[in-house]
């Protein structure tokens, strides 16, 4: 069974570091965006200090994930809205 990541100590930060990774940004591009300073973004990625929701949104909203994506196991793919003029015929 999975664990919800926010009851698992440090897996806020391990999700930070893989978002931030995977979206091939800079602990200092990620502190300008969300106006977080460096020291702070590190510290939480390394599960140092905990956030604010406040902090949390500002990082949720750089890498466009919702508190739901966010805060589950494994994180979706997110899939395209198909539309009948995008449909295959079978």
């Amino acid at each position: 069974m999975a664990m919800s990541l926010c009851r698992t100590p440090g897996k806020v930060g391990e999700r930070l570091r893989k978002l931030r990774l995977r979206n091939r940004l800079t602990l200092k591009e990620v502190a300008e965006k969300t106006g977080l300073s460096v020291s702070f973004l590190s510290s939480l990625e390394r599960g140092h200090t905990g956030a604010s929701i406040a902090s949390l949104r500002a990082v949720m909203t750089v890498f466009d994930v919702d508190w739901r994506e966010f805060f589950e196991a494994e994180p979706r793919v997110r899939s395209r809205l198909v539309g009948p003029e995008d449909r295959l015929s079978v």
